[in-house]
């Protein structure tokens, strides 16, 4: 792979605009060079910045207030904290599976996403042929699901690439 080159993230802006949406997962500390190339590729509708801590998120839309972000409070109470930094609240909530009944009512009440990884029901799914953990996530109410095996969950839900 010594001749393969990774994108820049301009790079990967331009291949992926007006087709799919983008989960940012930062780890950079530098959110003003997160949010200047998400301003500078007009990409703002079709992007949101996911950050582990929620001052990274408080630091994106301090620099631009239209910025889409994502934070992964872990329970009910970090929620309704995290809720009071924000003049609006973030476009999309990450929580952890077992959340996501407690949880899913209060984001969806301010009209954020409810966001859950389910890398444990890929390793059920694939493992024991079983894909009903998913469905039975989107009814405890989440809204998006990061998944290692999106074809099993598309399957779930009877549909296919």
């Amino acid at each position: 792979f010594r001749c393969e080159r990774v994108p820049t993230l301009e790079e990967a802006f331009a291949l992926t605009r007006g087709r799919v949406f983008i989960d940012l997962d930062t780890k950079s500390g530098r959110m003003d060079l997160v949010v200047a190339a998400i301003v500078a590729a007009d990409m703002i509708d079709e992007v949101f910045i996911s950050v582990g801590g929620v001052e990274r998120a408080v630091e994106a839309r301090r620099l631009n207030p239209d910025i889409r972000i994502q934070i992964r409070p872990g329970t009910p109470e970090e929620l309704r904290g995290h809720h009071a930094l924000f003049e609006r609240p973030p476009e999309v909530i990450g929580i952890p599976p077992g959340q996501i009944e407690a949880m899913a009512p209060m984001i969806r009440a301010v009209g954020s996403k409810v966001f859950a990884d389910v890398f444990g029901d890929d390793a059920q799914a694939l493992l024991a042929g079983d894909s009903s953990g998913y469905q039975i996530r989107y009814e405890a109410g989440a809204q998006i699901l990061q998944s290692e095996a999106p074809s099993l969950v598309l399957e779930s839900l009877g549909r296919s690439f």
